[in-house]
């Protein structure tokens, strides 16, 4: 197919942003949407990244496609697209194209017929007709509830804050895109317990700055992810602006349990908090870890200090050990 030949269609495709359903017609060098009240119209070269995102509720997956330069409707600009399937959900796509020419025409990229569950066969067909490959949800980083994502809310509007390799996306709405490399700073927020107050201990916040000067703020992620969190942003090497606080938290508030846990047979509460330990002492090296067991007895402030120092210590390269990361499952910028 050549633009403004067709390729293909799918009907009825459910999208969060821009909100509708929407036709989506496929042509050689671009893709249209078509809508109950818009149409727009996207070149295959302006796609910059596709990011497929597993909602934790399982039921549904999302697909995020990064554009650059947008696309607008009246002032309204959408540099970010998302389109959102059922998990269970099967398609069978036949293109209108020829084997050959699909195979002069993207290299080898794209077959015809396209079938599984829905949102692998619009993924592969966008990595297909684009050449950008599909990135996925960092591998290192598990929620507490064994999700790739966490939950939290940018101002009033509630979502998802995805972890990836080389970015965080926020979906549904605001739906936000922030790579690592912009970032100059990150501060949490509400991290001591007794400070913050026993409602507000239930959650904290996490201010992400970008060398741009904006922040942004990811408000009421429960305490439960605040391990597995700090955890992924020291292997990502990320600066914290409160550092010995932060680590000190895990110790001072974060580590406690709920009331209302229960108690799995051997002494320990199912669904504990983690402790300065659990977040930290996987991610060291042998040496590392001796200094922080020495510590751990010796109180709060000085766990926080002494993971401070190590941070800081492996931030400058002293002994710095790099985190391996799985290949294929980062993001592209």
């Amino acid at each position: 197919a050549t633009d403004g030949e067709g390729g293909g269609s799918l009907s009825d495709v459910p999208m969060a942003v821009p909100r509708g359903r929407y036709e989506i017609e496929l042509y050689g060098g671009c893709l249209k949407l078509h809508g109950k009240s818009y149409a727009y119209k996207v070149m295959y070269s302006s796609i910059v990244a596709l990011y497929s995102l597993p909602k934790p509720d399982q039921y549904h997956v999302n697909v995020a496609v990064h554009l650059e330069p947008p696309i607008r409707q009246g002032a309204t600009f959408y540099q970010l697209l998302l389109l959102q399937f059922p998990a269970e959900e099967t398609l069978e796509l036949t293109l209108n194209a020829s084997d050959a020419h699909l195979r002069d025409k993207f290299g080898g990229r794209l077959r015809s017929p396209l079938s599984g569950a829905y949102h692998e066969v619009v993924a592969q067909l966008l990595t297909g007709l684009t050449g950008k490959p599909l990135h996925k949800p960092a591998a290192s980083f598990t929620s507490a509830h064994g999700a790739s994502a966490i939950r939290c809310a940018i101002k009033a509007d509630d979502g998802f804050l995805f972890p990836c390799e080389r970015s965080f996306i926020f979906i549904n709405k605001p739906l936000t895109l922030i790579h690592y490399e912009t970032i100059r700073s990150i501060e949490f927020r509400r991290v001591d317990k007794e400070a913050a107050g026993a409602a507000a201990a239930r959650s904290f916040d996490m201010v992400l700055t970008k060398k741009s000067g904006e922040a942004i703020q990811f408000a009421n992620i429960a305490r439960k992810e605040y391990g597995p969190l700090f955890r992924f942003l020291m292997e990502k090497k990320l600066t914290i602006q409160n550092i010995a606080a932060a680590a000190g938290g895990l110790e001072a508030g974060f580590a406690d349990r709920d009331d209302d846990d229960d108690d799995d047979g051997d002494g320990k509460k199912a669904g504990s908090g983690t402790t300065a330990e659990d977040v930290i002492l996987p991610g060291l090296s042998a040496s590392e870890r001796i200094i922080v067991g020495v510590v751990v007895g010796l109180g709060v402030p000085v766990v926080g200090l002494a993971i401070a120092l190590l941070y800081r210590w492996r931030k400058k390269g002293l002994g710095a050990r790099r985190v391996n990361i799985e290949a294929g499952q980062g993001d592209a910028q």
